[in-house]
C-alpha cells in the first residue's frame, strides 16, 4: 500500500479495532486511501470492505472517483483567481 493510504489506515488502527471504522482525516483523505489500497496488487479486500473500514459509503466513494475532473478544474480556477487577487494586492 502507498504511504498516504498507510498513514490514514495506520493512524486509526486502534480506533478501527475498537469501532470497526477509521475516522482520521477528511472524507477525501479516506476516499484517497481506499483508492490507493485498491490499486495495491497485494490488496485482498473489496471496495465495500475498504469503504466500511474507512467509514465512508460506497456510493460516496464512486461519486468522489467520478468527480475527479471537476475537482481538478475547480482547483485550477481557484489557483488562477488567487493569482489574480495576489497581483491586484501587490499593485
Amino acid at each position: 500500500m502507498p504511504s498516504a493510504a498507510n498513514g490514514v489506515l495506520k493512524k486509526s488502527y486502534e480506533t478501527a479495532r475498537k469501532t470497526g471504522k477509521i475516522t482520521t482525516g477528511t472524507a477525501g483523505t479516506r476516499f484517497e486511501a481506499v483508492r490507493e489500497a485498491l490499486a495495491d496488487k497485494k490488496n485482498i479486500l473489496t471496495v465495500k470492505e475498504l469503504c466500511d473500514l474507512a467509514g465512508v459509503s460506497r456510493s460516496g466513494y464512486y461519486r468522489w472517483i467520478h468527480a475527479g475532473k471537476a475537482r481538478d478544474l475547480r482547483e485550477a480556477k481557484d489557483r488562477e483567481d488567487f493569482e489574480e487577487i495576489l497581483e491586484a494586492y501587490r499593485f
